[in-house]
């Protein structure tokens, strides 16, 4: 029998449901979920490469389709109430943010090197293998910080990994299942897998990604047909015959990345989650080169600093058009390969802001269509599985950029579309459940939550500190929210002042809502901003949307509620239940609330009361494993009492 050690005055083993305390918890969670009102999408946002890693498979990047994944979709699921999970951008991306990645391709953080000992990939690698990537992972902070570089880069120790795997599929029968699945994902794929091929040999040959400083015009506008054809179509079909093993090995990683995200996509819907994918509005140099006619010459979408070639959204009214066969491609892409989306940036379909290279500022209203095209071309996927509701669209924006509102009313384009809302800005008339039907929101059409990667995060703004990312112009969040909290929960507003308070009552208001969605690291109770947005990077370019979720992360997640940071779902149904009078009403439930809502904050349980419990499982232990554990325990019993003691002692001095 093991003994842990929880701290330096107690002996202990953590408090955790049993297996029967845990049917009760879910059935009075769902319970007291749909009296609330909470009935719909609850929705846990994450960036996959932050998910847990075992110590002895950390590569340095989380994976979807791991066993350690599996595990904490399991616990998400059963302690938070989750039904949906939602990820963050995942394609190809050279820097920290999956915000400037690939919108066709996928990054190599979805190979799942695990996958590839088994016999139904092959057995393309061994374990040695994998320990070579595991082993390469030796940066200082790498349980808490992921290793971007040795997953992600071309020539990152994955890669090379991959190059044994890739040589060894080379030599698997034609004739086999994976070869064949192979052959036909190249085919039905070549459309953008060949341009990205020949762009990665093109760009080690000018070493530099950014084809406008390519030496040669006829590189630099390869797929440009409007002269030249011939002479461009040789040229490509030369370049992909004498580099064809560069182009069959992005091939292989395209399909390996494909495959096992299908499998985290099963895994999910086996557990009753749906799989979100976040549908990034911008596209990559590689991308906007092989369909140069697709974009608005010099023109950046949103704001400016972002450097993102705005689509030619004209294009869009016909079909046939360059813009209108990319987003829709895209937008096919992400609906095969998720059971829904979120649409990044949504507004900018709507009214699309850009920027030239003058810095003037212009605007464009495509109104509906633009939006009607992307569900159209959804739809052609989806079949009678199509549901509008469930494509989620970022409609919030800065004032400058976008209104949901004409005059009183919501704007027809958005009034009937699912809007990803926060509380973030919440004041009187906006950022609370209670607001939004106030102002005509439909329940069914908005999800609302503390936050996403974007915002300050939510113990930052309980305790009062200034965004790093907005300085000089700082909102006081935290003021503007307490008197709406207070009216709301019926709690004082002076209660509402100290920061745990405050930060459980901003996690109960959302629970009223009929669809709400959480971030990983608030729900995690994590003070650092996870998206710094490009500024004060000097010093922690490393840690910009790369923290990890902790290889213990029931613990993580325990002493987070314990601290008051944390999503605890019993305290938040607990609020809402005493402000909505069903504490009295619903006696016998609010009850069970409290009950499980001790036991969550429950210190951690003795080792005699755990022994006496499960007396049967511990029978075959020798007695002298007992009597050891147990003297342990006692020591440990008595040094708390006497610092106890001693504690209280100095407090009455």
């Amino acid at each position: 029998m093991q003994v842990k050690a929880v701290n330096n005055r107690n002996v202990s083993f953590e408090r955790q449901l049993t297996k029967n305390e845990m049917t009760q918890y879910k059935s009075v969670l769902s319970k007291a979920k749909e009296k609330v009102g909470q009935t719909g999408k609850s929705v846990f946002i994450v960036h996959d490469v932050c998910l847990p890693q075992n110590p002895s498979h950390n590569t340095g990047v989380g994976n979807l389709s791991s066993k350690e994944s599996g595990k904490f979709f399991d616990f998400i699921k059963n302690y938070l109430g989750i039904n949906t999970v939602e990820v963050l951008p995942q394609g190809q991306y050279p820097h920290h943010s999956p915000y400037s990645g690939t919108s066709l391709s996928l990054g190599y953080q979805e190979i799942n090197p695990q996958l590839l000992t088994t016999k139904e990939f092959g057995k393309m690698l061994s374990k040695s293998d994998v320990k070579e990537i595991v082993d390469a992972n030796n940066i200082a902070k790498k349980e808490k910080i992921a290793n971007l570089e040795n997953v992600l880069r071309d020539d990152s120790t994955q890669d090379k990994v991959l190059k044994k795997a890739f040589e060894r599929f080379k030599n698997i029968d034609e004739t086999s299942d994976l070869k064949k699945k192979y052959n036909e994902y190249c085919v039905k794929n070549n459309d953008w897998l060949e341009p990205k091929g020949i762009f990665k040999v093109l760009e080690k040959k000018n070493k530099t990604s950014n084809f406008s400083k390519w030496a040669s015009d006829l590189e630099k506008n390869l797929y440009n047909f409007d002269s030249e054809k011939e002479l461009k179509l040789s040229t490509i079909k030369k370049l992909a015959t004498e580099n064809k093993d560069d182009l069959d090995f992005f091939n292989f990683k395209q399909f390996l990345a494909d495959e096992h995200l299908k499998i985290a996509r099963k895994n999910l819907n086996d557990k009753g989650m749906k799989f979100v994918g976040d549908c990034l509005v911008g596209f990559t140099y590689d991308e906007m080169w092989a369909n140069p006619k697709a974009f608005s010459s010099d023109k950046y979408v949103g704001n400016p600093s972002w450097r993102i070639v705005a689509l030619d959204l004209d294009g869009i009214k016909n079909e046939s058009s360059d813009a209108a066969k990319l987003l829709k491609r895209k937008t096919q892409l992400f609906a095969q390969r998720y059971d829904s989306l979120r649409v990044d940036v949504g507004w900018s379909y709507i009214n699309q802001k850009v920027t030239d290279k003058n810095n003037v500022v212009l605007k464009k209203s495509y109104s509906d269509s633009v939006l009607d095209f992307m569900e159209k071309s959804i739809k052609e996927v989806k079949g009678k599985n199509f549901d509008l509701k469930d494509i989620l669209y970022e409609f919030e924006a800065g004032v400058d950029d976008f209104s949901m509102f004409e005059g009183n009313e919501l704007r027809s384009e958005v009034k009937n579309r699912t809007k990803v809302l926060s509380s973030m800005y919440m004041k009187d008339g906006w950022g609370s459940n209670n607001a939004f039907l106030n102002r005509n929101f439909n329940p069914d059409t908005f999800v609302f939550g503390v936050g996403n990667h974007d915002a300050q995060p939510l113990r930052q703004i309980a305790k009062g500190v200034e965004d790093e990312v907005a300085k000089g112009v700082f909102e006081n969040h935290k003021r503007d929210a307490i008197p709406e909290l207070s009216r709301i929960l019926n709690i004082d507003e002076k209660i509402l002042e100290t920061p745990q308070e405050f930060a459980k009552a901003k996690w109960a208001e959302p629970m009223m809502a009929k669809n709400n969605m959480m971030f990983y690291m608030d729900v995690f109770g994590k003070e650092e901003r996870f998206d710094k947005q490009w500024k004060n990077l000097i010093e922690t370019v490393d840690e910009n949307y790369a923290h990890k979720i902790s290889a213990d992360y029931m613990k993580e997640w325990q002493s987070a509620i314990k601290e008051g940071y944390g999503f605890n779902p019993m305290d938040a149904l607990k609020k809402v239940f005493k402000a909505k009078g069903l504490d009295k009403t619903d006696k016998s439930l609010y009850d069970e609330i409290c009950k499980f809502n001790d036991i969550l904050l429950a210190p951690e349980e003795n080792i005699f009361k755990r022994i006496i419990k499960n007396k049967n499982k511990f029978k075959y232990i020798k007695p002298i494993s007992i009597a050891v554990a147990s003297c342990v325990a006692f020591a440990g019993i008595v040094k708390a009492i006497v610092g106890s003691s001693d504690t209280k002692k100095s407090q009455d001095k």
